[in-house]
């Protein structure tokens, strides 16, 4: 997906009543010489763009999300959660604000779906490959699933700090950020059906609005519109019970 064009998918589907819930979402970006003018209009145009000293590559995502959560911490007043999601992950935040607000995470743990013992691919051709010299141990420490993660304040903090006194580093951002600094930070995990990871199928639009999904990963711009409309139908139908029976939504597990 178009960065651009994922970023306006976003703001007119799942983070278009963001502010409305008390929350607000932003999009970091490192630079491209291609595309800096670009994204310099898109910040004059919608403000919600935080463009940081970084390659906008996948071998520097951790450091580019650090830095949006160093500009979370400085710049946003007192927020009781911060939260990263992929560009391609559409989000039922009321459904994740009811669930915070339930205080199932405390305020060292990071809530999402939870990955344990995982194998290290040594595959030099596999995207996620990584070599003895980076990480010498077979498997990942814990870590949450990256498609999108929720923390708290004080956990980002604890994360921001570990970091500045490690000269570890890994180019998969969940197992560096969510993984070997949260190890370092003291930081737990807490699992909830309600995220996906990679393998997880596609979440259907019942699957929001009976609050079976927090979020869905690997998704076009096509999708996000198109989710976000029958969702939108199924809100306002009269038979919204008789159109998502049990049956039809699909086992996240």
């Amino acid at each position: 997906m178009d960065k651009i064009q994922s970023f306006q998918a976003i703001r007119k589907t799942w983070g278009l009543d963001a502010h409305d819930m008390g929350t607000c979402v932003r999009f970091v970006v490192g630079h491209e010489d291609t595309w800096d003018q670009i994204v310099e209009r898109e910040q004059r145009m919608h403000n919600d763009v935080i463009a940081v000293d970084e390659e906008d590559t996948y071998e520097y995502l951790p450091n580019k999300v650090f830095d949006g959560i160093s500009w979370i911490l400085q710049q946003v007043d007192k927020p009781k959660f911060v939260m990263k999601v992929d560009d391609d992950t559409f989000v039922n935040l009321l459904y994740l604000l009811h669930e915070l607000h339930k205080g199932i995470i405390n305020s060292t743990q990071i809530l999402g779906a939870i990955c344990v013992n995982a194998t290290v691919i040594r595959d030099s051709g596999d995207k996620w490959a990584v070599s003895f010299l980076d990480y010498p141990f077979p498997v990942f420490p814990t870590y949450a699933n990256g498609g999108g993660y929720v923390m708290t304040l004080n956990a980002a903090s604890l994360l921001v700090e570990a970091r500045s006194r490690t000269f570890d580093w890994l180019h998969l951002e969940d197992v560096y950020i969510t993984g070997m600094l949260a190890m370092k930070a003291g930081l737990s995990h807490v699992t909830h059906p309600g995220f996906s990871y990679w393998s997880s199928p596609k979440a259907k639009p019942c699957d929001f609005v009976l609050n079976k999904r927090i979020l869905s990963v690997n998704h076009t711009e096509k999708e996000f519109y198109r989710m976000y409309t029958d969702i939108q139908e199924l809100i306002q139908s009269k038979d919204v019970n008789l159109r998502c029976k049990p049956e039809k939504i699909r086992d996240i597990r």
